[in-house]
């Protein structure tokens, strides 16, 4: 089974993370690939081979995707995908087919999950996997043709492990691997994650034609994937109808397990200041609150799941003594939302003696003073707040449910506590003006923030926002999602002579943190793929980095050219520049360097 990341468009890092699909800059760093490396451990739990590879990180380009496929003719070949390389992400799959043609394809993602009838137009994407992967990926092992469950141990203990890839040896059992009970939690709440209503799409899984093999839609495909039994995916039947087959529902998160890092080279995983290696823990998975702009409930659903405490600690210390790693990211939608879990973690780590740094998330109104200073004493060092915007109405009007009063506390008590802060903001949310982007700018300058990320506001699919914005007619590209030759086979000219032209950028990270690399770069302001052969013309235009919403009074160009003018304000000032040198230790220097003059060229 292969599991991979695929290669951005134009050689660069990008990270596909759930709700987090992004050209590497916030941290100016690739994010290690959590979801492929959780999905890896139940894999290899029930008995098969996995790899694992993240191309952008390696800087590995499509030709070295396909040389890989080419060797190792896997039996499935999962990868993740993101809105703005979405085009790049589904072409894949032809690559994939070319090299392999009896490998079963599936994608995953926030937008997939939402549009997977229009995703299965490329015929060569076998399936969609909807909403919450690792469940459903594993299901989809367990009964499909590769599956090999019958090398587990079935005298009362954990499956057996084979090896995990070339040259690995056997893993230890890991804490919170796969237990028994039922196999997805689903919290009844209507439309959390409901199968998508498209005319004309068959709703119902138990057809007769639901297994890749003796009716095989296309030559090639592996026999024997009983894909009608396999809740949360969408695919073709043998007559060509699309299938959506009935939600999967959300992994209890006892069964969540540790992520099997082994299956991938972290190598190239580095916090952008001082160069260290750093990896990805995911406590908490769910979010309760309905921000207009955010796709997190479509991934991980509104309920939030907490993973037991222990299991978490046994996740670290297992990461400690085997990779060496003491710095991470706590990586959750809303990590804070329950405080009593926060401090039970950070006291977890604290009777356990794990002399470890971390970082993590936050809404500005579920933080206080005393956990700040528990989450400190735990190794805590930066908090990041989802501040948004500068003005109460429009926040009120985005469902996010804060005030600018709440903004001013929260990153107050976190300084107080002794923890870096950084804002990440929104520009060209509905009702923004000229004046109230003024005010988010003078609001991020006033606040002791050490880092700002200023976005663009996104119509990502599954969004309130998205809904608003067709309904109000304010894409500027018409629609947009449906770029012309997207989702078809049609793009192989483009992402070839992009692959054999990608090598100038092959090893760049991206800015420096708090940045994203060159932001208005390889965004195309067309509705199709106009840049064929150029990297430019491989991503949607729907990405955080390039301003998509023609709002009343308020046109994307000017959101696009405020943002600039935020960055240069909030990063030229001496105490944030000297903030920034303090935090450089000599290992990251010159890759700083090397960002530092993008940004710069970027933002005059």
């Amino acid at each position: 089974m292969l599991l991979f990341n695929p290669p951005a468009p134009d050689g660069r890092g990008f990270t596909r993370e759930g709700r987090c699909t992004q050209e590497a800059g916030v941290w100016a760093s690739q994010w290690p690939p959590v979801t492929l490396a959780t999905a890896a451990a139940f894999l290899a739990g029930g008995g098969h081979e996995v790899h694992g590879i993240d191309f952008p990180a390696l800087g590995l380009t499509v030709r070295d995707l396909e040389a890989r496929i080419a060797a190792w003719r896997p039996d499935a070949a999962f990868w993740t995908t993101g809105t703005p390389t979405l085009a790049h992400d589904l072409y894949i799959a032809t690559l994939v087919k070319a090299a392999s043609p009896e490998t079963l394809t599936a994608v995953m993602g926030t937008h997939v999950s939402v549009m997977p009838g229009e995703v299965l137009e490329n015929s060569d994407v076998d399936v969609v996997i909807r909403g919450e992967p690792e469940g459903i990926i594993r299901e989809l092992c367990r009964r499909g043709g590769g599956a090999r469950e019958s090398d587990r141990q079935t005298t009362g203990g954990a499956p057996s492990r084979n090896n995990r890839s070339e040259g690995e040896s056997r893993a230890p059992d890991r804490a919170g691997g796969e237990g028994g009970g039922a196999l997805f939690e689903n919290d009844g709440k209507a439309g959390e994650n409901s199968a998508p209503k498209s005319a004309g799409v068959v709703d119902a899984a138990g057809d007769s034609g639901g297994s890749i093999g003796d009716g095989r839609v296309g030559g090639g495909r592996r026999e024997g994937w009983r894909l009608s039994e396999i809740a949360g995916i969408s695919y073709k039947d043998a007559a060509g109808a699309v299938i959506h087959n009935p939600d999967g529902g959300w992994l209890p998160p006892e069964e969540i397990p540790a992520p099997a890092w082994e299956h991938f080279d972290l190598a190239p995983y580095r916090l952008p200041l001082s160069g260290r290696p750093f990896l990805i823990v995911a406590p908490v998975r769910g979010c309760p609150y309905a921000c207009s702009f955010c796709t997190a409930p479509v991934y991980y659903g509104r309920k939030l799941r907490k993973r037991p405490v222990a299991n978490v600690i046994a996740e670290i210390k297992d990461n400690i003594r085997r990779f060496g790693v003491t710095e991470f990211f706590i990586w959750a939608d809303t990590f804070t939302a329950d405080r009593k879990y926060v401090r039970s973690f950070c006291a977890g780590i604290l009777e356990a003696g794990l002399r470890i740094t971390w970082t993590c998330n936050s809404r500005v109104d579920t933080i206080d003073g005393e956990t700040l200073a528990l989450m400190k004493k735990a190794g805590l060092w930066m908090i990041s707040f989802g501040l948004e915007s500068g003005d109460d109405d429009i926040l009120a009007a985005s469902g996010k449910r804060i005030t600018t009063a709440d903004s001013r506390r929260a990153v107050r008590l976190a300084r107080a506590a002794g923890v870096r802060t950084a804002g990440h903001f929104i520009l060209g949310l509905p009702g923004e003006t000229e004046a109230t982007m003024a005010a988010t700018l003078r609001l991020a300058s006033e606040l002791p923030l050490n880092i700002a990320q200023f976005y663009a506001a996104a119509p990502f699919p599954g969004t309130r926002l998205y809904e608003e914005a067709t309904a109000k007619g304010w894409l500027k590209t018409g629609g947009g999602i449906r770029l012309a030759g997207a989702y078809g086979n049609t793009w192989g000219n483009a992402v070839n002579e992009a692959a054999d032209s990608s090598s100038a950028h092959e090893g760049e990270s991206t800015a420096p943190p708090g940045h994203p690399a060159d932001p208005g770069a390889g965004q195309t302001s067309g509705t199709t793929p106009s840049g064929a052969g150029t990297s430019q013309g491989q991503f949607s235009p729907f990405s955080q980095n390039s301003a998509v919403l023609e709002l009343p009074g308020l046109s994307a160009a000017t959101v696009d050219a405020f943002r600039r003018r935020a960055y240069r304000t909030f990063y030229r000032r001496p105490k944030i520049i000297a903030g920034l040198l303090a935090m450089v230790e000599p290992g990251a220097a010159v890759h700083l360097s090397a960002s530092l003059k993008r940004f710069l060229t970027w933002s005059r």
